[in-house]
């Protein structure tokens, strides 16, 4: 193309690498290595933004900072694409739809668009079955890598997977490493869900035999040179093969492809096929058809067709008038009661009975202090109560210390996670005790969990009433296997542990082991199995007599989570150490 064009790319985010943070990346690497002038616009910036600008792609985060209007829009998503059409009344556009679900992924209907790009047969479904578009105006454009950025592998692929790595969505399946983890394999996760965001994944992806993943994350994979078993969170698809390979391409390695049911069996089954010879033969194919050269190739000739050919758009000011007046409709919030907009209503309660419970658990901790000094100061005056010459302890009613505290109502919070589980805003009420507990101070410590820290287990010990952690175990997976715990500093006197939990059966446990040890080199001790009652959201653990230990944990022992998509949430864990005896005959 001798042609040299001024190109405004829109995408919704610009801050981490995924899915179309790195397509628009290498689109517009690749515009710039062929003399256009690519310019960003997206209203959230990071790593990916100054990535492109230390390569001298102009990034911006407000189109009023544009001097001088574009040749064409490339717009990635509906809400930074519409701006971009506002804006710019008289450019011509293309719009890429990358998802059949997602709502920012859904076109924008402006007179000025001259062509949909959608990246598999889903999208264009939605984009002419759903949205209405014209099907002469959709052309399906698959997604491509930029195999200039893939480094030789250094090692051919082993005749069995050495290694094996999952992949972006696929990094939070516990049945991957499940499933390496019994045939031998190295497994390593790169992805938001594993907490591992890398910047150039292909530079892991190479030194790797096996790869787990979907959509993108499974097409770099094929062009790293290896196997691919294509699966996320959503469903499994199996190993690419060349009798498979185009059907998962025409399917974007995504949604319609994951039709099966993931399961530690099913993935030890499908690892079983691996055959390094076909595997190679179908990456060579992979970086024949996906290579990115050829899909700029087509872009260019797509920006032709809409500035200067058939596809070139016929806008007038009423047009326009009108796509803004829909635009707006379809996209800006409207009153709570929307119903295209439920959330804006769970969202105002969401946040009021957030605030109750804050208020709830701050009058707690206040009157939780203020017990320990009143207690402190009733054991430097045992006249006072009577207790001269007895051994006996201060009994305190539990009820009363609820009352007192204030959060006996019936606050409540719904937390934004997986479980849209409820969780009480009330602790449940324990039987009346004879001995004072005290809340352990948790400086100094460390949270623990299951899965190598995964779900940021330090959430359960913030002491903060919206935040929980989730395991990493799912379904079958978390009875055994799920665990929550804290090491101390030093040894520790516990005698009690107060665990919070939703109320959504798949998403608690009724059923609870509490262990400790003082080293990670010692065997776990049983301290006491606990049955919770089903209706009870804040449970008081009490242990049949105090242990000192560093390392404290508890366990899953029920059968709770009974669907693929259950884990363990619990919201916190405090742990609670008896009061010392008043001295006998003081």
């Amino acid at each position: 193309m001798n042609r040299r064009l001024t190109i405004l790319l829109t995408n919704i985010a610009l801050a981490e690498p995924a899915g179309s943070e790195v397509v628009v990346r290498d689109l517009a690497l690749g515009l710039l290595r062929r003399g256009h002038r690519p310019i960003v616009y997206s209203p959230t910036l990071g790593a990916v933004a100054d990535a492109l600008v230390s390569r001298g792609v102009t990034v911006i985060d407000d189109l009023r900072k544009l001097g001088e209007p574009p040749d064409i829009i490339h717009g990635h998503h509906c809400i930074p694409g519409g701006e971009a059409l506002i804006r710019f009344p008289h450019v011509p556009a293309i719009y890429v739809c990358h998802s059949f679900e997602v709502w920012l992924e859904g076109p924008i209907h402006f007179p000025q668009i001259g062509a949909y790009v959608a990246v598999d047969e889903a999208c264009r479904d939605r984009l002419v079955h759903r949205e209405g578009i014209d099907p002469k105006c959709v052309v399906v454009l698959h997604n491509a890598v930029d195999l200039r950025r893939i480094p030789p592998r250094p090692r051919p692929l082993e005749e069995r997977p050495k290694r094996a790595v999952a992949f972006a969505k696929a990094a939070g399946m516990p049945e991957l490493r499940l499933a390496c983890g019994r045939l031998g394999i190295e497994y390593e996760a790169i992805g938001a869900a594993a907490g591992r965001v890398v910047a150039q994944p292909e530079q892991e992806l190479v030194h790797c035999d096996l790869v787990f993943g979907s959509a993108r994350a499974a097409l770099e994979g094929l062009c790293c040179g290896c196997a691919v078993i294509v699966c996320d969170n959503r469903g499994f698809a199996g190993l690419v093969t060349q009798q498979n390979f185009a059907t998962l391409r025409a399917r974007n390695f995504g949604l319609r492809c994951l039709s099966e049911v993931v399961t530690v069996d099913r993935c030890v089954a499908e690892i079983g096929r691996y055959d390094p010879a076909e595997a190679s033969l179908v990456a060579e194919r992979a970086r024949e058809e996906a290579n990115l050269e050829k899909l700029l190739d087509e872009f260019e000739k797509l920006y032709l067709e809409v500035l200067d050919g058939a596809r070139q758009p016929q806008v007038t000011a009423e047009s326009h008038h009108q796509a803004v007046t829909r635009f707006l409709h379809e996209n800006l919030p409207r009153r709570p009661g929307d119903a295209r907009w439920p959330w804006l209503a769970e969202r105002e309660q969401f946040q009021r009975e957030i605030q109750s419970y804050q208020r709830a658990v701050v009058e707690f901790s206040d009157y939780l202090d203020k017990m320990e000094r009143d207690q402190a100061k009733t054991w430097r005056q045992p006249e006072a109560l009577g207790t001269r010459g007895s051994n006996k302890t201060v009994a305190i009613d539990a009820d009363q210390l609820e009352n007192s505290a204030g959060i006996g109502g019936t606050a409540a919070m719904r937390a934004q996670s997986p479980t849209s589980a409820a969780i009480s805003g009330g602790p449940t009420r324990p039987p009346k005790v004879d001995a004072l507990f005290i809340r352990v101070r948790m400086e100094g410590g460390r949270a623990l969990s299951s899965g190598e820290g995964y779900g940021a287990p330090q959430r359960a010990f913030d002491r903060r009433s919206d935040t929980f952690w989730v395991s990493q175990e799912r379904g079958a997976l978390v009875r055994d296997n799920a665990w929550l715990g804290f090491e101390f500093p030093a040894r520790e006197r516990i005698g009690r542990l107060v665990l919070t939990q939703p109320n959504n059966a798949g998403f608690r446990q009724d059923l609870v082991e509490v262990q400790y040890r003082d080293r990670d080199d010692e065997e776990w001790c049983s301290a006491v199995l606990a049955r919770i009652p089903r209706d009870e959201t804040k449970s008081f653990i009490d242990l049949r007599e105090p242990v000192r230990a560093c390392q404290w944990r508890v366990v899953a022992r029920s059968d709770n989570a009974i669907e693929e998509a259950h884990a363990w949430t619990p919201v916190s864990l405090e742990f609670f150490s008896p009061a010392a005896r008043g001295p006998a005959g003081s």
